[in-house]
């Protein structure tokens, strides 16, 4: 499988339109399986999204780092963290 998204990339879920932040690439414990973790720009939640499914066409590139993606846009997108302690929540 061509892993097409890079660490940082900013890739739009064709369906809905969101778009996010790749953050790295995990693997499922129980069953070694593959997976994407990123990140919505919107909300800054964090989501995990088996590598079949992120490279089947339902995600498209549109930036290659999150300043690319604000100067493409001209709308500042700041870095959501990456997580949050229990104090931001």
């Amino acid at each position: 499988m061509i892993h097409n998204f890079r660490e940082g990339n900013v890739v739009q879920h064709v369906k809905t339109g969101g778009h996010y932040r790749i953050i790295g690439y995990a693997t499922l414990e129980k069953t070694l399986e593959g997976h994407v973790v990123y990140q919505s720009l919107q909300d800054a939640l964090m989501w995990l999204r088996p590598m079949r499914e992120m490279f089947d066409g339902r995600f498209v590139k549109i930036s290659d780092s999150l300043e690319a993606y604000n100067v493409s846009t001209n709308v500042l997108v700041e870095a959501p963290p990456i997580c949050k302690t229990n104090e931001e929540k």
